[in-house]
């Protein structure tokens, strides 16, 4: 049963978006591909996460931002509290700190070069939450990385990973919680262990990715939000 749907949602995301390989150069004879490569779309992605993600929180192609207007680039979209219906626009396409459940980063197709480029998105992205004023210590907003499937070994891209973040000296709060390959497979954090665990999980990768999504954003939070602190400038208002 929950196998079956996320199977059939997984299929859709994937299928008739197969990424032809480079013309071959006059007089070779084209070979093909070993295994198509998958191009996602980030539109369908979304739609088909807002459907799985708690009742309450919310999906949108929007910037974080903290009460110092603080706004690092790189997320493709933020899953969030949803404070009130019209909270994207009342914020002008940015949403506050305190309301973020996740950031989602979208590699079309994954190759090195995609996967490198995402991993530093992500930890711009987590400097909003070291300058964060935010006191609650369980405060954390994890970051998933969702990809289509370019033909790039699970086993090489976790060694790139761990070197990656191994080279540049990564602060651990600024690594990526989930990183899933649909149709593929899942690199996952080990907090414990501080390292990173590759799992093929092929056609259950969707309903594996699922469990564990809402396992980090299915929390109940004790944070406020004082909208006063987002307005600025501040204004003196005429006072009888």
């Amino acid at each position: 049963m929950l196998n079956r749907y996320f199977e059939n949602v997984q299929k859709s995301l994937t299928k008739k978006k197969a990424v032809k390989a480079d013309a071959p150069s006059s007089g070779r004879t084209e070979k093909p591909l070993a295994k198509a490569q998958v191009k996602i779309d980030k539109k369908e992605v979304m739609d088909a996460l807002s459907k799985i993600i708690p009742a309450g929180l919310n999906i949108a192609d929007a910037m974080p931002v903290d009460e110092n207007n603080f706004s690092p680039e790189g997320a493709d979209f933020l899953i969030f509290r949803n404070y009130c219906a019209d909270i994207v626009s009342i914020m002008e396409g940015y949403i506050p700190l305190e309301l973020i459940y996740a950031s989602c980063y979208l590699v079309p197709t994954i190759d090195r070069k995609s996967l490198i480029e995402a991993l530093g998105r992500v930890v711009n992205v987590k400097k909003i939450e070291q300058y964060s004023e935010i006191d609650e210590d369980s405060f954390r907003i994890p970051a998933f990385i969702i990809a289509g499937d370019g033909g790039y070994s699970i086993r090489d891209m976790k060694n790139d990973i761990l070197n990656y973040y191994h080279n540049r000296n990564v602060d651990p709060e600024c690594e990526f919680d989930v990183l899933v390959i649909l149709g593929r497979g899942l690199i996952i954090k080990n907090w414990r262990e501080k390292t990173y665990i590759a799992i093929e999980t092929l056609e259950d990768t969707l309903m594996w990715f699922f469990i564990l999504m809402n396992e980090y954003i299915d929390v109940e939070r004790r944070i406020e939000i004082d909208f006063r602190k987002y307005i600025k400038p501040e204004k003196n208002y005429t006072e009888y």
